[in-house]
């Protein structure tokens, strides 16, 4: 029995010894070194240092980005240089005056204003409109320009994820 477990033990370590790893990307003590290098990055905007920014990525990979402070959004290109800034803090057309969340579709920045109010802008910035959405179905995820995955907020009653067709 003793001479079987030790027999059994060396097989294993030669096993374990000179085996090949399978999965070379997902090491077992979870360490990576995925050699990560800044390519930019952005410490103000229009002079004024950053605060605390909402943030999105467009399917054309540029950054949409809503500085709280400023009361602006901003559309920063690939290459991290400012293309130009839309909807202004303010009550007209274009401009938003309760920002909560920023989302794109497709390309084209929406953002949701507190409580029920969509402002679409082009992918320049350029404002296209309005629309009046239920308090509850606050959007989440953006499928197309205008529907919508909506999830309530954790901790709600009766939570359910629905599709919303604005059409």
């Amino acid at each position: 029995m003793k001479k079987t477990i030790i027999l059994l033990a060396l097989v294993l370590f030669a096993f374990t010894l000179f085996s090949d790893v399978a999965n070379r990307d997902k090491p077992l003590n979870g360490v990576w070194d995925l050699k990560a290098t800044k390519v930019w990055e952005i410490k103000e905007l229009e002079g004024n240092p950053i605060g605390s920014p909402i943030m999105t990525v467009s399917d054309n990979e540029e950054l949409i980005v809503f500085e709280r402070k400023l009361g602006k959004n901003f559309i920063i290109g690939f290459d991290g240089k400012l293309k130009t800034t839309f909807g202004p803090r303010g009550q007209g057309p274009g401009e938003i005056a309760n920002e909560g969340l920023i989302f794109t579709a497709g390309n084209k920045p929406v953002v949701y204003e507190f409580p029920s109010r969509l402002h679409y802008f082009s992918d320049t910035g350029k404002f296209i409109e309005v629309k009046t959405i239920n308090l509850n179905i606050i959007p989440y995820y953006f499928l197309d320009d205008y529907s919508y995955i909506s999830a309530p907020p954790p901790g709600r009653q009766k939570p359910q994820i629905k599709y919303v067709n604005l059409k």
